[in-house]
């Protein structure tokens, strides 16, 4: 789903621009010491900075981010990946045993998507955002999300935000999540891997934790 706030929007615009106005300029130079008129190297540069221009985007943001040089440019974070930890769930004011879990954030440039597993229920985002301090450096993702519980024949669909914050350089995820069931709580996550293709239950991103040398209950 599309995650750009406005605010990455205009970079995205500014990057563009800046982009094009370089491109124009090497390939009229190029062009200009190649004999050609200036006004014919003014035609030619403005006709192929734009087509790369334009195609730039449509390429870029169909792959994966995670090229932290591209994210600092670009003021977008990567937390593309899989990330295991726990949550620490209160269901009616009583404290529930710390739970395992693992996030598969799959990111491009403009979309974001997130999956929850836990040993018995999945759960997928239908909205994602990142959210920035006005007083800090602070990033948060903040995210809707919904799940079916279907153990005991359940069927009984639950809907929940959740708000964490880039910790450690980005290698970590803590934060908070609360839900209709009415269940709330805290989350903390570390950051396992960037590859996570063929990660889409519960125990494929266990065994990929465990390999990682992470502490898999």
């Amino acid at each position: 789903m599309l995650s750009l706030s406005r605010e990455e929007f205009k970079k995205l615009v500014q990057i563009l621009l800046w982009f094009n106005a370089i491109l124009f300029t090497v390939v009229w130079l190029i062009r200009i010491w190649a004999g050609a008129t200036p006004g014919a190297a003014a035609v030619q540069s403005i006709s192929i900075s734009i087509a790369l221009t334009t195609a730039l985007p449509l390429i870029g943001m169909n792959r994966t981010w995670k090229w932290p040089r591209l994210a600092r440019l670009a003021n977008r974070p990567i937390v593309h990946g899989l990330w295991w930890g726990e949550i620490k769930p209160i269901y009616q004011g009583e404290a529930i045993p710390p739970i395992p879990i693992a996030f598969v954030i799959r990111q491009q440039y403009a979309s974001l998507s997130i999956q929850s597993f836990t040993s018995s229920i999945p759960a997928d985002s239908t909205i994602e955002v990142f959210e920035r301090s006005e007083k800090s450096t602070d990033v948060y993702l903040k995210y809707v999300y919904h799940m079916t519980r279907e153990a005991n024949a359940e069927n009984k669909a639950t809907v929940g935000y959740g708000r964490l914050r880039l910790e450690r350089a980005g290698e970590e995820l803590g934060g908070s999540y609360w839900t209709n069931s009415p269940t709330s709580g805290q989350i903390r996550l570390k950051l396992v891997t960037r590859e996570c293709d063929d990660i889409n239950c519960f125990e494929s991103a266990r065994e990929a934790a465990d390999k990682k040398g992470f502490v898999v209950k």
